[in-house]
């Protein structure tokens, strides 16, 4: 056996293991909401090779994860510790794992009315709706090229990237607001103003 091969398979089994333990905090949460990961200090620490593309799409092993459970499952225990990276986290383990730019991808949006406001909910690349309901949540930065790189953030300091189309269809409904005596365009959520440049 060589040992790329050996490495493969105790990946393999790695993954296997953080699934069986993914999948036994889910069946014991009980209300809904997400895994405390913030409180979670395993002493198994290590890395495995999982990616999120700029798309939000999961490989493991250079494949692509075609199962949507099981990539919701593992979004559920992400964790970004800052200047450190992005991990799995479990009370047993955390595990480093890739991202090239951010964990999510923001694949559409609708505009509700919530008490008599215009309310933006945006859909991540997990099927999970993002309300856009505080300030400073949507951000739009340029990349060297001048192209515009608008992050929201999705659930506490893990971001999404807005896909393109998304993007363009909110400069489409937006407008121009006093921000500082500067003239900016944005589009308004739940009351707060959001510039998109």
């Amino acid at each position: 056996m060589t040992a790329n091969k050996t490495h493969s398979d105790n990946q393999g089994t790695q993954l296997e293991k953080t699934m069986q333990v993914v999948a036994d905090i889910e069946a014991s949460k009980k209300g809904g909401g997400y895994p405390p990961v913030e409180k979670w200090h395993p002493e198994v620490v290590g890395e495995i090779d999982i990616r999120i593309d700029r798309e939000g799409i999961w490989y493991y092993q250079g494949d692509q994860m075609a199962r949507k459970e099981m990539v919701k499952l593992f979004s559920s225990i992400l964790r970004l510790d800052e200047g450190d990276g992005y991990y799995l986290v479990t009370p047993v383990e955390k595990m480093k794992i890739s991202v090239d730019v951010a964990p999510f991808s923001i694949v559409d949006f609708r505009v509700e009315n919530r008490d008599g406001k215009p309310m933006l909910v945006f859909k991540d690349s997990v099927g999970e709706d993002v309300l856009l309901n505080k300030q400073d949540q949507l951000l739009v930065s340029q990349s060297e090229s001048g192209e515009p790189i608008p992050l929201i953030t999705v659930r506490r300091n893990l971001k999404g990237l807005v896909n393109r189309n998304v993007f363009y269809r909110l400069v489409d409904i937006a407008d121009s607001h006093t921000v500082d005596g500067k003239e900016l365009i944005g589009v308004w959520s739940s009351g707060l103003f959001f510039p998109l440049q």
